[in-house]
This record gives C-alpha cells, structure tokens and sequence, in this order.
C-alpha cells in the first residue's frame, strides 16, 4: 500500500512511555490508569516491571455523547455573557476572568483519546499471507520481510520513510484468545473515555495492519465524524518491538496535547485510541520499526445515538483569552500567579493530575492543553488553613439532622441566616435534654464558629501537575492570588482534620479547626522562577545550582535561575553564596561570584560567608585583583572584631605560602589589620581575651586603654568592662604593676557605667524598676573585685552609690533604705579598714536618719543595725553616735513593730557603744524606755495575742509609763463591749495575775482585774434567764428512767450541749418515730420543737432546734461558770479576792455563784448505745446519707410551741397489708428504774 494513504493512527512505542503524563498508584490489576500532563518538556517513565499497563487519556468539549450531563441555559447564558464581557475589553482582570470561566460546567468535557499498555496481552500469532507467521517481539528480520512484501505489492520502492499499511484481508491472527483480548479493549477504551459500553452495539473491526519505518512522520489533520458504518473511534494496537517513537500530539476542538515517547517495551502491548475527527502527528520513528494492528471502534445500534464530539468553545477560548492577556502582561493587576481551590481535597502523597477526579480533573486537563500552547505552568498545592475563634453550639441538632439525610453541615453564613430565621418565626432552634447529655466527642464536632477571629492559610506541600515535588510551602496573597478570596471562610463547610475547642456541654468556648484544601496553581512562564524558587524555596533553587556540571557557557535557562537567586540572597546569604561561588568556578565568572556577594552582606554576614577554603580557591582561580573588592565587602559587613582580624592574619598566612599572590595580598592585609584596629566594632560578649592580645600584639597592655578603650567603652555594659579588667589582671604577659594600673583605668570606666539605683536614674530612659536584691549582689561583686584587684576604685564605687543627684525625695528614701543601708552591712563584712570616702557615706546615711520619720514604715531594725555596725568601725564613731544618730532615734516616728525591733537591736548595741565623757544628751537605756512607751501608745490591741505581747514587752522593759498606757488603752471604756470582754479581756486575766506575781501586784494590775471582772458581769453575764431548772431536771431524771434507747440518750445529750443548736436524727421507721414523739411532748416540749422528714427509702428524719428561751439559759450558765473559774484565779483565797475587787467583791461573787441546779447537772451524761442502722448528727446530714425530702403531710410542731399540733402521719394513705413484725425496741418499759 502507499505510504500516501489516510491513517487514521498514530505511532506509539510500548516500553517505556515519555510523556507529559504522572502515574496512579500501582495495583494489582491487569492495567493501571495514568492521567494527566504537565509540559512538553516533562516526561515520566514507567517501567514495565513494576505495572501491568499505562493508560493515558485527553478531553475535549463534547456536545453530542451518549453519556451528558445537563446543564441550566439560563445559567451558561449568564456565564458566556459575563466571560464575553472581559474577553472584549483590551485588558481583563486575570483572576476575576478565570473565576468567571470556571464557573461553567466542565462536566460535559469528555475523553477524546487515551493509551493503555497490558502486560497480559496473549500474542495474536499474526498470519501474513505472503510471509505466513510474524514473530513477536518483532525482529529486524521480520520486519525487513515485511517491508519487502509491501513493495513486492505495490511495485514502488520509495525513497523516504513510509508507513506500510496492509489491507485487513492480508492478515489473520491464529490465537483465539485474541478476539477476547479486543472486546476487553473495547470494553477499556470505552470506560476512559467516559462512553456506556455495550458488549451488543459496540465492536472492533480490523482497518489496516500497518508496519512504521525508522524516521517516518504522519501528520493527519481533524476529519470528518460522520461515518456510514456508524464508526466513532480508532484504535491502534502496537505489537511489542524495539525502537522509539519521538513524539505524538493530538488535538480537538482548541485543545492540542504532546507526548515525548520513550523505547518501546519488549513485552508489553500499548493500545492507543482516539475519537474520530481528532487530529494527530506522529514522528520521528528511530531506532527500529514499529508493527500495529489498527481498528475502527463501530456503534451499530441505530436507535441509541453514537458518541459523537463537538466544539463547545465558551469555556476553552475564554481561558485561552485571558492565559493570552496575561502572558503578555496585559491584565489588570497582573499577579504571578493565581490559586484555584478544587472542589476535594487530596493526600499530599498521591497529589498530581492522575489522581483528580470529576469536575476538577476536567479543569485541570482542560488547563493543562491551554498552559501547554499558551507558555503557562500548572501545579497542585495542599492549603492548610486555622480558623480560631469562638464556638455557638446553638445549632448543633441542626447540624445532627443534617448529617442523618446525608447532607455537609451549613457553615456558619447559613446558619447565621438559620439564626435570623428561627428569630423572625420565634422558634429558636434549641439542643433537647438528649443531645445536651450526648457524648462529649460527639459534641467537640456539632459546635460551630459564632466568631472568627483569626484565619491562616498556608501551603504544605507543593508538586507540578505530574506530581513532582517542588517545595514544601508557597507564598501567596490572600485574597489578590486566591479563587475564591475568602479561602479558609469557604473550607469551614468542609471536613476538618483537627479541633481544639475548650467548651463544655452547652457552654461556648475558644475553637480553633484546621482543613486541608487542594488548589491548582496556574502561573505564567515569565514568573516561572518567582514562583518555583521565590524566597519559600531557595533551598531547591541553590540544589539545582549546586549539581551545574563545569562547562564554558550557561544555558539562558540556568543564567536566569542563578540571577532569580541572586536578587532574593539576603534571605539566605550563606546557602546562596555556596551555590553562586559554585557556578561562577564552573562557569569562570567572577563578576557573578562579586555581584552574590554584595547582594549576601546586604545582611549580617561578614567574612563567614564562605569557607576559607573557598575564598583561596576562587584567589588562585580568578586573581586577587578579581577579588579584592569582595573581600572589602565582606570585611565592611562583619559585625565581630575578633572574626575580621583573623581573618586577615589568616589570610597573611596563606599568602605567605603562595608566593604569587603574596606581593598582592599581604600589603593589603596590613592595611585592613591596622584600619580594624582603628575602627572597633562593637564588641562581643566573649571578646575580651581577644582585645588584650591584640593590644600586646599592637605595641603592649597601654595600647588597651590608649587606643581600645576609648573606641569601645560608650559601645559596651559595665560587666563586660569588669571582665575585660579581669582579664587583664589574669594576664600573664605583662608585668604586674602595669596590669593594676590598667585593670584600674578600665574598672573605673565600668563603675561609671553603673546603675545602682531601684528606680534609674536620670537621663537613663524609663525601666522596669529593678529588685533591691539584684543591685546589692552586683555592688557586693563590684567591691570585692575593687579590693582585692583594683586598690583605690572602690571610692568611685563608694560614690557611685551615694549620688542621688536627679532623684525625688521618695526614691532617694527607697535608695537609702534598700541600697545604702545594707550595702553597709557588706562593706562592714568584706573589709574593717574603710576607705576615706566612706566619710560621704556616712554623711548621706546620718542625713538620711534625721529625716527618716517622713517615711517611718521603711525603717526597719536591721538597718538601725547595719548603721550602728558600720559607725562604730570609724575611729570617731562614738562621737557620731551620741552627737548625731542617739538623737535622731529619740525623735523617731515609726510603726509599732518598727519600735519594738529598735528596741531590741539597742539593747544588743548598747556594750558595743562607749559614749564619750562629754555627752550630756540621753543615754541608750532612756532613749529604749521611750521607745517603749511610743511602742505602748502604737501597738493596736484588737486580738488577744496582741494585747498579751504587748503587756509582757513592757513589763519586761520596765518601762512603767508604758505599762500604765497599755492598760489604760485596754481598760477604755468606749472599747468594753460584750465581744471585746469576752475575747481579749478575759482571757488576758490569767496573764495580768501572772505578771502580777512576777512583779508585784501593783494598783494597776489590781484595777486592771476589778474593771474586767465587772465589766463580765455587767457587759456579758448580764441577768439570768428565766427558766425552772428543778422542774427541767424532774423531767430529765424521768425520761432517763423511762428510756435508755440510743435515740433518746442522743436526744438528752444533745440538751445537756450548749454550743449545739439543732440536731438531725435519720433512718427512723414509723414505730421509733411514734416513739420520739411521744416521750418530746412528754418531757421536752418546754425546751425543743421538733418536725419529721420523708427520706426516699420511705425512712423518717426527725430535726430537732432548741428554743431561743433555752439556749439563752445554756450560755448564761456557761458564762457563769466561765466567770466562777477566773474569780478564782485572783488570788488564793477569798481575802484576797476582797483586796482585789474591793467594795465591788459581794456584788460580783453573788453574780458568779455557782447554783445548787444547773441544767447541765439534771441531764446525767450517758454514751448511746451503737446504733449500725441508723445515724444522727449536730449539724446537716452528710452527702453520704440519703437525702430527706420534706412533704406538707409529715411536719409535726413541737407541742411546746402549739398544743394542738398533731401529727398527720397517723391517718397515712392505705397500704400493701403485711406480717407485722415486733421490734423490742418500740416497747416502753414504764417498770423499769
């Protein structure tokens, strides 16, 4: 046959397949689908070892199919206009016009070719006419035969490639398997590309059996559809050969799609198929020929229309229109690129074309012909987006209900539109008692966001359209890059991968959910760098960099990725300056390495930017002239002293070893050392062994304080001065003296950069005041290191402390106080021989005590201590103390406590202190007994405790004027109330008659008991309650004789306690409470009311609550006992009780005479007998016990308060009738004693 003739195929090579294409996961099935491209420069091999078949598969609008879906008119009437609109102006909005182009239904956009290889494929054992049978795999042999057998047939030898395409009559194939193997790929083929199949009306019937020389091409253009045998498609069956098949492209309806094959496959057969009126090229074939049985795919059904595709370009030419404008920055607000949010979500190890499904991989198909023409990239990106805020679980049923028809749940807009709703009908939607109890889980998922308040977007993982990693994180602009711009509001309504929410049940709290989106990233070729390699992904930009094999010239491709980096190194200065110097030593362009490396020390970097190592090669490959000024750059943007000039001597000692470059490079790094050294940095923190060797190494030590200090001194913190003079005292290079003298110069400048004040002082900016504590620990450490190493400084230090130059009158007083004085104690501690200057110290801190009362509370006694410690080290102190400090104290006002601590430390003071012969002024002794009686006048006596200190304080003192004025303040008449009488007085009795005995019973003491014991009898005893105590007692003495149950025994002890005011008493049967009942109205009806209680076990509780009346009876006598008690310890006999109480005695002893009959004495105490079954108590029952549940029915009033009250449980409502049991208990024995 010629090779003239119309081939409605294409030639495909089987072994491996490179083309534009990614693969699915790997399964166990006869074929594995791959779908998908990417660009006509990408490819993917598949290797026949590790899958059963290749499958790959294009759309095209289809009008005419079998299997469509419908779409609303009126809705792509609406779309078509808005795309027509941005379509006709001269510039469009990009992202608004693809938002708007993808809005149409791309459900109707089918297959139109697709490829599959099976490793399963049976050999057909192919019969030739003339050659009888062909071997497969095909060898050069048969192929040869073959070729000869076609001129054989035609009588033309041609001088060009050719296809050789021989009549189906020709050729038969032997193998019966093999008409099975065709309805499966028709069954196959039909499947991808998205046609019913029906085994009765679609069949295969054989058109050529053709044979494809080495570097023939076909090119076949779209033909017509219609076909009178009712034929749709072509499929071309390739037989396993060796040889290479360059590259098929295939298009229809605007969409064009290439593949660059691979080596065909030995064992593998790849069917390709394609719908009619699709047009494709193939070639060049290299490397061996290529054998394929090629079919005509027919629909022989009449009725049933057969698929047929059209143009339905609205969709595809808008895209392609505003791809076009953008390619040739000519939108509106032209962005590098623009993401699409997908309608799924998918895995990030699975992402790529092939594993989209639905109305997102007709997106991305369609896309992906578009990019491919137009010079755009695609890729797929996983978004992880945060939403924080605050949960409304108002809607959680609603959300329930939802789930159960199998909806999504409404985001927070619908529901807020819900919320509106529910509000106009006034029927809120509210959560029943059963789902307010639900599982907590359960609950953690229906919550929903009432408030939003922070949303955060951002791409985890970043792959090309065959899913080749490309980062892992892409910067984007929410919401200019991002269809739709609210991208986290519109992934609310999705599933999320994870919740933190801090409610409980009902209660709305904190909510924070992260969801995962997938969107397709669409960007154009000029932006292709900025947005693989951007600032996100340096880090794969510098890899493919670094792996540039050494060659003369750079591809333009690899000039651009190395100029993207550049422009974006001061992000990461080191990574980027590795790469460039890399490069640029392949390529032997030192500019490029010089324009990195100003672009680098835009930043922090200095001369660590590269390795030494690195440097010295790129000197001896490009010249130290080539690098002189990169090194200056690197030089200038150091930020450490110590690394520059290192660098520099190690620099010097390299060249010294390299003769070539050493008249170059050691005159210069002299001239860099020697401008270093004279443009000091601001020094680092370990930096100052460096700065002392290079002092000695520039002359000696004085260079240190000639030279470095001057530079560094306004640049650094006093400790790094103190550890650059410590330094210089370790040092053992230079003589001693030399070493203090300098260690002195650099430690005086330290102690002038002190702050040692609570609050800073001025002009030092406002701070955080700092902890008294803190300063003092850094004085003490300072004053050590003064003495022991810097003889002399410890003046400037000295001084330093005691400037309050620019403080107020209060922080002074707060220096003072939490600074000087104890500082004292330390310098008292650290050294006996005091420095002259300690003269200006002394002066602030006596200035100090004089004006102390203006801030009395901060005047405590260990300062007192600390002053008197340190004054009586001077050779003067004594004087100082009785002219300056004695006085002062005298007219001190301060707190009480305050008082009674300076009291304390005087008197532990006073053999340390010898007072010259010529004061005249008030001695330790007298100033201590008037600091007693301030004490006496200030302490408070609002408690016992108090009060007691105080009068034992004084007492032990001697100080009789402060004794008279405690007692007077305690005895005051406006303080005797009942409360005050009963909680300090009386209680201090005892200790008054204590003292008395330790230091005479003097007329204070005396007084002191008469006006407390009246003021009991008078203020607290007051007149006795009316009650029949003999009659009370009859009673009792009855009650016990008639009834020793533990009921009745808890009941009379409860009467006998004073301090108890109520007593419950559960688990009671209706017998026992009959019984309780009848002996209360019997013997205690003038004393208690009582009421009874149903408990849930059908138990009664009877609580009982002494009457006001009787309680007030109880405490009299208690009070009376009390006063009895402390009436006997005035004294040890009745006289001198009558001394002390005086013409009062016969009053008060009356009033605390005990009587013959106290109620406590006529209830004879009792233990109750155990009761295992039952339980009564004081106060409210325990959680433990069963609850009482009061009824209006079984309330019974004590007859003490109402006679006529009576019981209602005894007419009870009917019961089940039962054996009555006999309880013991429940008799009353009337005969017992």
């Amino acid at each position: 046959m010629s090779d003239n003739d119309p081939l409605p195929n294409a030639a495909f090579s089987s072994d491996k397949v490179q083309a534009n294409v990614n693969s699915a996961d790997s399964s166990t099935s006869s074929h594995n689908d791959y779908r998908g491209n990417e660009g006509p420069e990408a490819s993917l091999e598949v290797p026949a070892s590790s899958q059963s078949a290749v499958e790959e598969r294009a759309v095209a609008p289809s009008a005419g199919q079998a299997r469509r879906r419908g779409t609303d008119d009126e809705e792509e009437d609406a779309v078509a206009d808005a795309l027509d609109t941005n379509i006709e102006e001269d510039v469009v909005d990009v992202k608004e016009s693809l938002s708007n182009a993808f809005l149409q239904d791309f459900d109707n956009i089918s297959s139109f070719f697709c490829f599959r290889s099976y490793s399963d494929a049976p050999n057909p054992i192919l019969r030739l006419t003339d050659l009888d049978i062909v071997g497969l795999p095909l060898s050069s042999r048969d192929a040869e035969a073959i070729r000869q057998s076609g001129i054989n047939t035609t009588g033309v030898t041609p001088k060009d490639p050719s296809v050789w395409s021989f009549s189906p009559q020709s050729v038969r194939c032997e193998d019966p398997s093999w008409e099975l193997f065709l309805k499966r790929i028709a069954r196959d083929v039909c499947q991808n590309m998205e046609i019913e199949y029906s085994p009765d009306m679609h069949h295969l019937h054989l058109y050529a059996f053709q044979l494809y020389e080495p570097q023939c091409r076909i090119s076949v253009p779209e033909t017509k559809v219609m076909s009178a045998d009712g034929t749709f498609a072509s499929i071309m069956v390739v037989l396993p050969s060796i040889c290479s098949s360059g590259t098929m492209q295939f298009s229809l309806g605007g969409l064009s799609f290439s593949y660059t094959c691979g080596p065909s496959n030995l064992f593998h057969t790849t069917v390709i198929s394609w719908l009619s009126g699709a047009a494709f090229s193939l070639g060049p074939v290299t490397d061996g020929y290529q054998l394929a049985l090629v079919y005509n795919l027919v629909h022989t059904d009449a009725v049933v229309p057969r698929p047929l595709p059209s143009t339905n370009p609205s969709a595809v030419e808008s895209i392609r229109r505003t791809l076009q404008l953008w390619s040739q920055d000519g939108g509106r607000g032209t962005r590098n690129k623009v993401l699409y949010l997908l309608e799924e979500a998918y895995p990030a190890e699975s992402l790529s074309l092939a594993a989209l499904h639905g109305s997102d991989y007709q997106k991305a198909r369609v896309m992906n012909a578009l990019a491919q023409e137009l010079g755009f990239y695609l890729g797929l990106a996983n978004v992880d987006c945060h939403l924080c805020g605050f949960a409304h679980d108002k809607y959680r049923a609603l959300d329930k209900e939802r789930r159960k028809k199998g909806k999504k749940p409404l985001t927070s807009k619908n529901k807020q539109k819900q919320l509106a709703s529910s509000s106009r009908q006034s029927q809120p939607i509210e959560l029943s008692s059963t789902e307010a109890e639900a599982d907590s889980d359960e609950e953690e998922q229906d919550v929903i966001f009432g408030d939003i308040d922070i949303t955060e977007a951002e791409v985890d993982r970043f792959v090309d359209i065959r899913g080749e990693w490309i980062a892992d994180a892409l910067e984007f602009d929410t919401p200019e890059e991002v269809i739709p711009e609210d991208l986290c509001e519109d992934a609310e309504g999705e599933d999320h991968y994870k919740q933190e929410y801090d409610g409980y049940r009902n209660s709305n709290g904190a909510l924070d959910r992260w969801y995962r989106r997938t969107v397709l990233v669409i960007w154009p070729r000029r932006c292709d760098l900025a947005v693989r390699y951007g600032s996100h992904n340096l880090e794969g930009a510098c890899q493919i960099i670094a792996a540039i094999a050494p060659r003369a010239e750079p591809t333009v491709d690899e000039l651009a990725l190395v100029k993207h980096v550049i422009q974006r190194a001061v992000t990461k200065p080191h990574l980027v300056a590795n790469a460039i110097c890399h490069v640029a030593s392949c390529w032997k362009q030192p500019e490029l390495l010089a324009e990195a490396i100003e672009e680098c020390c835009k930043g922090p970097v200095g001369v660590s930017l590269l390795t030494f190592e690195q440097i010295t090669s790129a000197i001896t490959l490009f010249s130290f002239k080539a690098m002189m000024s990169s090194l200056e750059r690197m030089l200038a943007s150091e930020a450490g002293n110590e690394p520059r000039i290192k660098f520099l001597e190690r620099l010097a000692a390299w060249a010294s070893d390299h003769p070539s470059s050493a008249t170059e490079v050691i005159p210069w790094v002299a001239t860099n050392i020697e401008n270093a050294s004279k443009s000091l940095r601001r020094p680092q923190a370990d930096e100052q062994p460096f700065l002392v060797s290079l002092a000695i190494s520039r002359g000696g030590l004085h260079v240190l304080t000639d030279s470095i200090l001057p530079q560094i001194k306004d640049l650094v913190d006093a400790e790094f001065l103190k550890s650059l003079a410590n330094t210089v005292f370790e040092s053992q290079s230079v003589d001693g003296g030399t070493k203090e003298q300098v260690a002195s110069v650099i430690m005086r400048n330290a102690i002038s950069k002190l702050d040692l004040h609570v609050v800073p002082k001025p002009p030092i900016p406002p701070t955080e005041p700092k902890k008294p504590d803190t300063i003092l620990a850094s004085a003490q450490a300072y004053l050590k290191f003064c003495l022991m190493m810097c003889p002399g400084t410890e003046d400037l230090l000295l001084d330093r402390l005691c400037d309050v130059h620019g403080l107020d009158a209060a922080d002074v007083a707060a220096h003072t106080v939490g600074i000087l004085l104890p500082f004292l104690a330390i310098l008292v501690s650290e050294t006996s021989t005091l420095a002259k200057s300690f003269a200006e110290l002394r002066a602030r801190i006596l200035k100090f005590v004089a004006r102390v009362s203006t801030t009395p509370t901060q005047f405590g006694s260990e300062h007192i201590r600390a002053v008197l410690s340190a004054v009586t080290t001077l050779q003067d102190g004594a004087t100082v103390i009785a002219d300056t400090i004695l006085p002062r104290l005298h007219e001190l006002t301060l707190a009480a406590s305050a008082y009674k601590q300076l009291v304390l430390e005087l008197q532990s003071s006073a053999t340390e202190v010898v007072l010259p012969t010529s004061y005249t002024g008030p001695d330790i002794k007298t100033i201590i007994s008037t600091l007693v009686v301030k004490f006496a006048l200030s302490v408070p006596l609002d408690t016992y405790t108090i009060a007691k200190d105080a009068l034992v304080f004084c007492f032990r003192h001697h100080a009789a004027a402060a004794r008279t004025a405690v007692l007077q303040r305690l005895l005051d008449p406006t303080t005797l109330t009942p409360a005050y009488t009963s909680s300090v007085l009386m209680p201090l009795v005892p200790d008054l008659c204590q003292l008395g005995r330790e230091h005479g019973m003097e007329p204070g003491i005396s007084s002191a008991l008469q006006t407390i014991m009246i003021a009991w009898v008078d203020k607290v005893l007051g007149p006795k309650a009316p009650l029949d105590n003999t009659s009370l007692s009859t009673q009792m003495a009855s009650w016990v004789k008639v009834c020793k149950c533990y009921e009745c025994t808890k009941t009379r002890n409860f009467l006998a306690q004073a301090d108890a005011t109520s007593l419950l008493l559960d688990h009671l049967g209706p017998s026992k409470k009959n019984h309780m009942q009848g002996l209360l109205r019997l013997f205690a009806s003038s004393v208690v009311s009582w009421s009874f209680s149903m408990a849930t076990d059908s138990s009664v509780g009877l609580r009982l609550s002494k009457l006001d009346s009787y309680i007030q009876a109880l405490k009299w006598e208690e009070n009376q006992r009390t006063g009895s008690q402390h009436l006997k310890l005035l004294a040890l006999d009745d006289a001198g009780i009558k001394v002390i109480l005086g013409s009062h005695y016969e009053r008060i002893t009356m009033a605390l005479k005990p009587t013959s009959t106290t109620i406590a004495s006529s209830i004879p105490p009792a233990t109750p007998k155990s009761k295992p079954t039952a339980s009564a108590s004081l106060s409210t029952p325990s959680t433990s016990q069963p609850r009482i549940r009061p009824t209006p029915n079984n309330r019974v009033v004590s007859a003490g308060v109402s006679r006529k009250a009576t019981s209602t449980l005894s007419n009870p409502p009917p019961k089940k009738k039962r054996k009555k049991t006999f309880d013991p208990a429940d008799v009353i024995d009337l005969t017992s004693d």
